[in-house]
């Protein structure tokens, strides 16, 4: 049986349009894989403070954080960007 990330770089070098339907599935399986090694499906629990340091002063986004800490609230937990973080959330 093949190494799947050797298997993965020879798939991810072809054009998608050359490859079959169980190829692509074969890719997606490793991308999935390689990101779950790198990152957790649920972080660990951040403090809100943290969300003030991503954003410029002046944009709604830091109100919001600010109302947010203000109402109580005290932290986040980010989750894998991965399509399934709607649910998870």
């Amino acid at each position: 049986m093949s190494d799947p990330s050797s298997v993965s770089a020879d798939l991810s070098q072809r054009p998608l349009r050359d490859l079959t339907d169980e190829e692509i599935a074969q890719l997606t399986a490793n991308l999935k894989e390689e990101q779950a090694k790198e990152r957790p499906l649920l972080g660990e629990i951040e403090p809100l403070e943290r969300l003030l340091e991503e954003y410029q002063d002046g944009t709604g986004y830091r109100m919001k954080v600010k109302k947010l800490i203000d109402d109580g609230w005290s932290g986040i937990r980010r989750s894998r960007g991965d399509g399934d973080c709607f649910y998870r959330g």
